[in-house]
């Protein structure tokens, strides 16, 4: 394979954090995006939810590195910084949620599992923090949906991919990394189930794009042909 945008975690690091895969251990190259993106998201997190637990959150720092640049080594750099920012969010979310007693955490957690969920909207009563979610993860899933609908995309992949990953996975005991079976592992479905569940995550993202991109042609008539393409 072809390492593009990151290099090999040094083996001192490594042993001093206990890691012990046998796989590649590397780090993006422009570790800098990362970290500016955390401070994005801190700043994203005291706007919108203003109960002051961004101070408190160890968030996803270490000494060696914002976490993002271990886990994405291979992220496109125009991507990088709001892929850092979701993945940021969701380890901040989990802090958060350790700090509560069983029953508020439960609540966190379906506030979340809510927003990101196209049509709870229409459902009923939205729970105490649904909607600061909802701000949160749309405005970081818009700006990925405008770099060239790369998350819709990477559904589509996953949606249609799922078969031949887990026909890899069952002979050969290939790891499987894609949507449909976080579900199914994470939620219990079926397969089929799983793969609706995908699909409606698709056909949200295709609303939610259209919608947002239909504002801004509304509120900016001027632009260019370039910027409504």
């Amino acid at each position: 394979m072809e390492w593009r945008y990151s290099v090999p975690v040094d083996p001192e690091i490594l042993q001093k954090a206990g890691v012990f895969t046998l796989l590649p251990a590397r780090r993006h190259k422009n570790d800098k995006i990362p970290e500016q993106a955390l401070k994005s998201l801190l700043g994203d997190y005291r706007k919108i939810f203003n109960d002051g637990k961004e101070s408190k959150i160890p968030a996803t720092m270490t000494p060696d590195g914002e976490m993002s640049i271990f886990i994405l080594p291979e992220a496109l750099p125009e991507r990088l910084a709001v892929a850092s920012r979701l993945n940021g969010f969701a380890i901040i979310h989990d802090d958060v949620t350790e700090g509560l007693d069983a029953t508020a955490a439960i609540e966190e957690s379906r506030d979340l599992d809510d927003s990101l969920d196209p049509t709870f909207s229409d459902k009923g009563e939205l729970g105490h923090h649904t909607g600061a979610y909802k701000k949160v993860i749309s405005k970081y899933v818009y700006e990925m949906v405008r770099m060239d609908r790369e998350v819709g995309r990477c559904l589509d992949e996953d949606y249609y991919s799922y078969d031949r990953e887990a026909f890899v996975n069952r002979t050969e005991g290939v790891r499987i990394f894609n949507a449909v079976d976080f579900f199914i592992e994470h939620e219990a479905l079926s397969v089929e189930d799983a793969k609706a569940k995908v699909c409606g995550l698709i056909q949200g993202l295709e609303r939610h794009f259209l919608r947002e991109k239909e504002e801004i042609f509304r509120d900016h008539p001027n632009l260019s042909y370039d910027h409504k393409s």
